[in-house]
């Protein structure tokens, strides 16, 4: 039941985002009170009863994304905003109620988005409530670009290349 991307912090390492719990009371970062299954998301702002939440992430990253989902359970209507690394809307979409963040399972509505010009991050907006600790997300996938880079090969590849050589020398051997 642990929220992917995040005990493993590619989430938290990338991004702005926080545990709303470590945010406002000091707590660890794995503490999820009363939400057994998710996280309950701060941007990490310094702002109180916000309603608006952006999560960024770091321009490596946000760059080398070309696809990105998440879970959300909400207790309000929000709009979901997917950016892209250069700060382009990809997309908005809307955010239902579900009231799912304290049960086990959680009740969570997938989105996902997928560009080829990197995924910088999301926003959330509401117009009239907080938005901070009425907002759960879960099951954080991100996939990664190929970045290019030098190519180091494998060592079961290398042993394969050098059997291969030895095999050519001795073959040329047994002709000439």
């Amino acid at each position: 039941s642990d929220v992917p991307g995040w005990e493993s912090q590619w989430f938290g390492i990338h991004s702005n985002a926080k545990n709303y719990y470590q945010i406002k009371s000091g707590t660890p970062a794995s503490y999820r009170g009363n939400n057994p299954d998710g996280l309950w998301l701060d941007d990490n702002d310094g702002v109180n009863d916000d309603n608006a939440l952006t999560i960024r992430f770091d321009d490596v990253f946000a760059s080398s994304l070309s696809s990105f989902s998440l879970d959300l359970a909400s207790y309000l209507n929000l709009d979901l905003k997917f950016f892209d690394a250069l700060g382009n809307d990809l997309s908005t979409l809307a955010v239902t109620p579900t009231f799912g963040g304290t049960q086990m399972p959680g009740v969570y509505r997938n989105f996902a988005i997928s560009s080829t010009t990197g995924i910088g991050g999301f926003s959330l907006l509401n117009t009239g409530s907080t938005i901070e600790g009425n907002l759960s997300l879960d099951n954080l996938v991100a996939v990664v670009n190929d970045m290019p880079s030098a190519s180091v090969p494998e060592p079961a590849s290398l042993i394969l290349l050098a059997l291969g050589a030895v095999g050519l020398i001795a073959q040329r051997r047994r002709l000439g």
